[in-house]
């Protein structure tokens, strides 16, 4: 069974939440730095894990350790976008459509401390 875990020292933005008339898109630039900032993060923390072939059939969870206040699911799902796309920017994921993955709404858990906040993503085989 092919597991990943990656441990990342980022959280996602942030200010990323769903603010009425504005949208995801309308962000595009913000969103280019955010999916970069995740794709260098990744590659450098990937290593021997990478699989040969990007991966289908999977379940992708996020966990993520913060500082700041509690999201709901649909804020969390917008702010974690730039991480999935990373994720097949990098050649893990072959898509983050529903056909391919099944992403799960990530958890939450509050920090104290700034050098405690990490996310944690863990794309294991659907069973």
């Amino acid at each position: 069974m092919t597991e990943i875990q990656l441990y990342l020292p980022k959280v996602p933005m942030r200010s990323r939440l769903l603010v009425k008339g504005r949208t995801w898109r309308a962000q595009w630039a913000k969103k280019k730095r955010e999916q970069q900032d995740w794709q260098l993060l990744i590659r450098s923390k990937i290593g021997a894990q990478k699989p040969e072939k990007p991966l289908s059939g999977v379940v992708i969870e996020t966990t993520i350790y913060r500082r700041d206040e509690e999201r709901d699911a649909d804020n969390l799902l917008y702010a974690c976008k730039a991480l999935w796309d990373a994720l097949k920017a990098e050649g893990i994921i072959f898509d983050d459509s529903s056909r391919h993955v099944a992403i799960k709404i990530p958890k939450q858990i509050k920090v104290t401390r700034a050098d405690e906040e990490m996310t944690i993503v863990v794309i294991k085989e659907r069973i």
